[in-house]
């Protein structure tokens, strides 16, 4: 017994050495897009690529006024992973109704489709977005407010940390459920080439997450899609984990449970503790949802969604003043 541990022990020392774990570099390549024309034309132009987009959940800028006016004070909204602009709201919406603030809501690529555009979509795609994203609320504000939920979360902090901020006009920006870390046993072989090139084989070669889900949630989320379309999501949360959180300079706002079963709690935990810029943070535990991760929204958690935004707009008053 002894001489066969040794032996699984060798032969599993072995593989892990050489299936290292795959980093998401940033690209050389990655430039903020070129916005032309007025910002609803370009949105237009952008989503016409796609027949497949579930209705109502494209990109879009609601205007606080008349279209095309910028406000002093605008709103940008980059969801999680599989979801949707519908994910938290109206929590960015009633945000913006109170500071009569333009807010656009980005759509991250693969998302509003089907299960085979989310498989194809890459982490430097939703960078990319992340920077589209931040050039409209250049466009549509004066400052800028960035609200991001879960992966959007990463992706938020992916730009504070590594100085994409510098050429907007983001003065806060408010995590909820942010995604440092997923929260399943075994998820750091997700960065694994050898193993994950496996996992489908034992896990299934596509992920099915809509068993009695409401038609409101099948339809603001992509509920299948290929198992490997968590794989950028998981290298994408292992970059930003090597970040440096302490370099911070953009006031933050931390919104989460922690008793999250889908992100770990423990990590947005030393995020919070370790970012550098003026910060605040929420612990909620009164959430409705089932996984405490979508901690507000009509869909999953409607009894906490204007109590947060409301303090929220308390946090921020501070900020703005």
């Amino acid at each position: 017994m002894k001489k066969l541990f040794l032996i699984l022990a060798s032969v599993s020392a072995i593989y892990l050495y050489f299936d290292q774990p795959l980093r998401t570099n940033e690209p050389a390549y990655l430039k903020p897009p070129q916005v032309t024309g007025t910002t609803t034309q370009y949105l237009a132009q952008s989503e016409a690529k796609f027949s497949d987009i579930r209705s109502g959940l494209d990109k879009q800028v609601i205007w606080a006024d008349a279209p095309e006016q910028k406000t002093n004070l605008a709103l940008v909204y980059l969801h999680g992973f599989s979801a949707s602009k519908e994910e938290i709201r109206p929590y960015p919406d009633l945000l913006a109704k109170h500071y009569q603030a333009n807010l656009f809501y980005q759509r991250l690529s693969g998302h509003g489709r089907g299960g085979a555009a989310m498989g194809k979509a890459t982490a430097e795609q939703w960078m990319h977005d992340t920077l589209e994203a931040l050039e409209i609320g250049n466009r549509i504000g004066n400052k800028t407010v960035l609200i991001a939920t879960s992966t959007g979360g990463t992706l938020a902090a992916w730009a504070a940390l590594t100085g994409k901020l510098k050429k907007s006009n983001v003065v806060a920006i408010v995590f909820v459920s942010p995604n440092f870390a997923i929260k399943a046993a075994g998820s750091s072989l997700l960065t694994r080439p050898i193993t994950r090139d496996a996992l489908p084989f034992i896990l299934g070669s596509k992920r099915n997450t809509d068993t009695k889900q409401s038609p409101e949630k099948q339809h603001g989320w992509t509920m299948n899609y290929p198992f490997s379309a968590v794989f950028p999501m998981a290298e994408l949360v292992a970059y930003v984990q090597t970040l440096a959180f302490e370099k911070a300079q953009v006031p933050a706002l931390f919104i989460y449970s922690p008793q999250d079963k889908t992100v770990d709690a423990a990590a947005t935990d030393l995020a919070y503790e370790t970012w550098g810029a003026a910060k605040e943070r929420i612990l909620v535990t009164n959430s409705s949802d089932e996984n405490n991760h979508l901690i507000m929204g009509k869909v999953s958690s409607p009894n906490t969604t204007i109590p947060l935004s409301k303090r929220t707009i308390d946090w921020l008053g501070k900020i703005l003043q």
